[in-house]
């Protein structure tokens, strides 16, 4: 659930314009998940496909880069670099609090999507195209629903945690190719756009 929120989160930097690193998936892990903020339940239903077109999209652009991370490295089971611990408990605090503004409807498709995805996992840990698709367009419609501020407190709060200037982003960077780092995290800010709206 930390990594959902932590992609939530990442997302939404958008509307702080912060730069987040591309391979740097821990900090945006550990804050989840990314500024899609606005109120899906009150939507119209023209906004919710375009969620869907849009992570479709970041899917298909980002697949690649995905399969190149090595998944079942033990740095994504770790926090690296946690000076406090308890700090943890800041983290977990702000995603409770986001998960419990987000719309339940949402959230339920959210827990759905990673409960298939994970059915489709291969030996690397990646899961197929279309449940990835899934997952981005349930996180989408999660974010939308929960609203910018609780958004970026997550994401705030796993910046405390982890810096984007600790030695992560780099590590991570030396993990993956850096042009389908790159690339990814172009389709991102695109999807985070139209989430965002």
């Amino acid at each position: 659930m930390i990594v959902v929120v932590a992609a939530l989160v990442a997302a939404c930097h958008l509307r702080s314009h912060v730069f987040v690193a591309p391979p740097n998936r821990k900090a945006v892990a550990v804050a989840s998940a990314t500024g899609f903020m606005a109120c899906l339940a009150s939507a119209a239903p023209a906004f919710a496909d375009k969620i869907d077109d849009a992570a479709e999209k970041l899917a298909a652009g980002s697949y690649a880069f995905l399969k190149e991370v090595p998944w079942t490295a033990s740095t994504y089971g770790t926090l690296p670099e946690v000076k406090d611990p308890l700090q943890v408990l800041k983290v977990v605090d702000k995603c409770l609090i986001l998960g419990a503004a987000m719309d339940s409807a949402a959230l339920k498709e959210g827990v759905l999507a990673h409960s298939r995805a994970i059915s489709s996992i291969d030996a690397n840990g990646v899961t197929s195209q279309q449940d990835y698709a899934a997952i981005l367009k349930a996180i989408g419609h999660m974010i939308a629903s929960a609203g910018t501020p609780k958004t970026m407190d997550v994401y705030n709060a796993g910046l405390e945690l982890v810096p984007a200037s600790s030695k992560v982003p780099a590590y991570l960077m030396s993990t993956v190719k850096p042009e389908d780092a790159v690339a990814a995290y172009k389709e991102f800010i695109e999807f985070t756009t139209v989430v965002a709206r």
